[in-house]
């Protein structure tokens, strides 16, 4: 059983192009903070590996802001707003990890499969241009098929890489402004995905680990991620 802390942030761009008007194009940064608790149990195995089974769940606060110069109203102000909503979820994994023979057990594969289930409350917000627009709840409904090989180049150093396939079915992002429903964009469908990292230990029994990782992904939704995990183990 684990506790854990996160925090992220993300800038994005929109484009949306019209056939009787011109293209608005706009951005705006993401940033999200929260907690939550995980359980993880590995079955017993054998000299080849073990399977294992997990769960957890997290909730949060996450913060957005958008503007576009392309949008304005009479008065030349440009449209923009902040909104800010809670967020909750959790996820429910198997897995089975596989001592690679021949590699003086430091080579590992680990299958897994797993289900995430992720709620973003809805919000009212008040345009600078004094436009009222109302979010809609999000759910998103995604499965995740996919592996990563680690190999311990000694105590301290762990180097990893993976693969993965999901498909969201979820994911709609409606809204309402002036009693008119706004396209809502969606991501709903796959998405290939792949990873790279290593994992670091001052010593060799530390219940310390550092770990930095590199994700990119491809299909439904694109883009390139980083991120730092530093991990302290009772």
């Amino acid at each position: 059983m684990g506790a854990f802390f996160e925090y992220g942030r993300g800038d994005y761009d929109t484009h949306n192009s019209f056939a009787d008007a011109a293209s608005v194009r706009g951005g705006g940064t993401t940033d999200y903070a929260g907690g939550g608790l995980l359980g993880h149990f590995a079955f017993a195995g054998t000299s080849s590996g073990n399977f294992y089974a997990e769960a957890g769940g997290r909730m949060g606060r996450v913060r957005s802001g958008y503007s576009s110069s392309d949008l304005r109203d009479s008065e030349g102000r440009r449209a923009e707003y902040d909104t800010e909503n809670l967020y909750y979820g959790l996820h429910l994994g198997v897995g089975y990890v596989w001592t690679v023979p021949g590699l003086d057990d430091r080579g590992t594969l680990d299958f897994s499969g797993k289900y995430f289930w992720t709620h973003q409350d809805g919000d009212s917000v008040t345009l600078s241009t004094g436009d009222r627009m109302q979010f809609r709840d999000v759910d998103s409904h995604r499965l995740r098929v996919g592996g990563r090989f680690a190999y311990a180049l000694d105590d301290f150093i762990s180097p990893y890489i993976g693969a993965a396939f999901e498909h969201d079915f979820g994911g709609e992002a409606e809204a309402v402004t002036n009693g008119y429903a706004v396209s809502a964009p969606t991501l709903r469908g796959s998405t290939g995905a792949g990873e790279i990292g290593v994992t670091v230990r001052p010593a060799a029994a530390s219940p310390f680990s550092v770990d930095f990782g590199i994700q990119g992904y491809t299909g439904k939704r694109e883009g390139l991620t980083g991120n730092l995990q530093l991990k302290f183990i009772f």
